[in-house]
């Protein structure tokens, strides 16, 4: 047997035990294969809907009868869609380490089915002041298992920092002999020592890093406008020109404008995966005045058109 055929069995089995102990949440992941266990897929999925709705009843005896946890988890992101905070128990409840999850889109997390109703929210949210609305969310853990949670989705605007972000509090009631038999025993890390290099003398003023890190904040806040002439930069911000290219480039790793421009092509593709935008709206937005520029660079960058990803 085929070894996706024995992890698809696996996933049949996590979900028709979890229906034992009376949880109708969880759904087995569709793929694309046309065989008899996909046919089972289906059919197991549309009895746990079924049994959701018909069996209520039951669920809420089994409430109050049984000792019951609650499943939470809250996610922060930031304008784009990334993941900047997540509750320390992702692990236990989806699979992940919260540092698998640091910056990647929110969108990985979610069903297939389930994205392109995300990408409709996401678009509020960027046209919506004061957003905040609850809805029901398909989340897809590292082994593929879905489940539905009710999701409160709340864009927040920090003032002093003058940058949006969006707070998704996750929570779904679950028997708590279900809780100890999904709980992982999670290995405590080792305190890794940083190897920490010697800066160099450019970066040792205090004031120069304070200045480069504004730089820093100051492109990823305008990625829409063109990035000015780096003696204006530099000017602005109280470094000479030198110190702006050499320290940036220490600091951080790349240059500023291979860092603007690789940050324009982050944004995109949050864009594109979280959002239902336009691709002419996305260019835009990413500071793009001809949506064939904005194709062509987005193709040499990631090696993938845009309009290909919008339609995994």
């Amino acid at each position: 047997m085929r070894s996706i055929d024995i992890d698809r069995l696996k996933d049949i089995q996590k979900v028709i035990q979890a229906m034992a102990h009376g949880d109708f949440n969880l759904r087995v992941a569709r793929t694309t294969e046309d065989d008899e266990i996909e046919t089972i897929s289906v059919m197991l999925n549309m009895m746990g809907e079924e049994m959701k709705e018909t069996l209520n009843f039951y669920s809420d005896m089994r409430r109050r009868s049984s000792q019951t946890e609650l499943i939470h988890m809250v996610f922060i992101l930031d304008n784009n869609y990334k993941i900047l905070f997540v509750t320390s128990n992702i692990n236990m409840v989806l699979g992940y380490e919260a540092d698998e999850l640091i910056n990647t889109s929110f969108s990985t997390l979610l069903a297939k089915n389930y994205i392109e109703l995300w990408r409709g929210i996401g678009s509020k949210i960027l046209f919506t002041e004061k957003y905040n609305k609850q809805h029901e969310m398909i989340l897809s853990s590292k082994n593929k298992i879905e489940r539905t949670y009710t999701c409160g989705v709340v864009a927040i605007y920090d003032k002093i920092a003058e940058a949006q972000y969006i707070m998704i509090d996750c929570y779904q009631p679950i028997y708590k002999s279900r809780m100890l038999e999904e709980k992982k025993k999670q290995e405590a890390r080792a305190n890794r020592p940083l190897n920490k290099k010697q800066l160099p003398n450019v970066l040792l003023r205090p004031k120069d890093r304070s200045a480069l890190q504004n730089i820093y904040n100051y492109i990823l806040k305008n990625l829409e406008t063109p990035l000015p002439h780096l003696t204006d930069l530099a000017h602005a911000y109280a470094i000479n020109e030198f110190k702006l290219k050499y320290g940036f480039k220490k600091l951080y790793g790349t240059t500023v404008f291979r860092f603007f421009k690789q940050e324009r092509m982050k944004k995109a593709r949050l864009l594109i995966e979280n959002t239902n935008l336009t691709m002419r709206e996305i260019a835009k937005l990413c500071g793009y005045k001809s949506q064939t520029h904005f194709s062509k660079d987005f193709s040499k960058y990631f090696e993938i058109a845009p309009s290909k990803i919008r339609k995994a």
